[in-house]
């Protein structure tokens, strides 16, 4: 979202880059419904995402390289992105799921390598912190 590039701009030191791009699980253009404030814009509607659209740049999640903290939110493609991420060098995960299904999804995909700290709610919508083995 370009508000939030803007923000991010203004809050990093300049040696930091700034990629305006959303990850999904292909590169190109798509178009991302926009929230109904700053943190609710997401590919996916929930209910939180009005009408309004806008054309964003993607990077597929498997061009990204692995890193060891990954930090993912973003209303619905978690799943879409853990499945697609190169994650030989992660020791740390935090992310948000928006359903149940999800949340089941991100478990089994997660647990054989890492460990769920915290609780899961059993909601919805939740945060999750996985660690490696």
């Amino acid at each position: 979202m370009p508000f939030n590039v803007c923000h991010l701009r203004r809050n990093v030191h300049a040696s930091v880059a700034v990629i305006s791009a959303a990850v999904r699980e292909h590169s190109g253009v798509d178009e991302i419904f926009i929230g109904d404030n700053f943190v609710t814009g997401g590919f996916v509607q929930f209910g939180r995402q009005t009408q309004q659209k806008l054309l964003v740049e993607c990077i597929a999640a498997k061009e990204l390289p692995s890193c060891e903290l990954v930090k993912i939110d973003t209303e619905g493609c978690e799943v879409e992105i853990l499945k697609n991420l190169l994650l030989e060098k992660t020791r740390a995960i935090f992310l948000e799921h928006h359903s149940r299904a999800d949340a089941e999804t991100i478990k089994a995909m997660l647990t054989p390598e890492f460990s769920l700290h915290g609780s899961d709610s059993g909601k919805a919508i939740g945060t999750f912190a996985f660690l490696r083995r």
